[in-house]
């Protein structure tokens, strides 16, 4: 019975690794699912060492207000690359919202937006909450998934 509850146990730990990843975990890591950003660049593109895909909308109060400070870290930190993948209802609405942004935060190498018509990347990532980021090492593998505010 014990051998039964530990076999479970490990089951559970296993498939749940996706969302609850520990960063130091013994298990492998899963591989993030790769999308396009924009024509012709997909996330397998990116030359980063860590690589944040971070979902967010205008409409989310949170979101709002963090998107500032990721486009703040990331301008600085030229290690990291950032996906901003936005859940708005249309393009014009995340537009709008990024055009509100200091002019030179969104023009980086680093800094990466698309819009997820349809919901398409989100359904890819299991994403539902929002903000929620994930953070991938260098081959593209999930060491975190944050759910709420990425920075405190």
């Amino acid at each position: 019975m014990k051998l039964k509850l530990a076999f479970l146990a490990l089951t559970i730990v296993a498939a749940g690794g996706w969302f609850f990843m520990p960063e130091h975990s013994p298990l492998p890591r899963p591989k993030a699912p790769n999308f396009s950003i924009t024509a012709g660049v997909e996330l397998y593109d990116l030359p980063a060492e860590e690589t944040w895909v971070h979902f967010w909308a205008s409409w989310c109060p949170p979101c709002v207000v963090e998107i500032p400070k990721l486009l703040k870290e990331f301008k600085e930190d030229k290690d990291k690359t950032l996906v901003l993948v936005s859940l708005d209802k249309s393009e014009d609405a995340m537009n709008a919202f990024l055009d509100k942004q200091p002019e030179d935060s969104l023009y980086s190498a680093h800094i990466l937006t698309t819009w997820d018509e349809g919901g398409q990347i989100a359904d890819l990532y299991q994403s539902y909450q929002y903000p929620e980021t994930y953070i991938l090492n260098e081959e593209f593998e999930l060491v975190r998934k944050i759910k709420g505010e990425a920075l405190k």
